[in-house]
């Protein structure tokens, strides 16, 4: 659990507990939350399209030399 899930966590407890009544700090680290998640899932394409591209261009090179000779 990160720091922002925990804090999160601790907030949603209070909020239960009755001890806040208007939580924009919670609102504020979801927002912060969801906005890692997206960088996480951008890089994993980004790295998933470069690994794709690797591979059609070894394939387009492989096919090249093959033709040539």
């Amino acid at each position: 659990m990160n720091a922002n899930q925990l804090r999160k966590k601790e907030l949603v407890d209070k909020i239960r507990n009755g001890e806040y009544s208007f939580f924009p700090e919670y609102i504020a680290l979801s927002y912060e939350e969801s906005k890692e998640s997206l960088v996480d899932i951008n890089e994993k394409s980004f790295k998933r399209n470069q690994g794709a591209s690797r591979l059609l261009r070894d394939l387009k090179n492989l096919t090249t030399k093959s033709a040539s000779r």
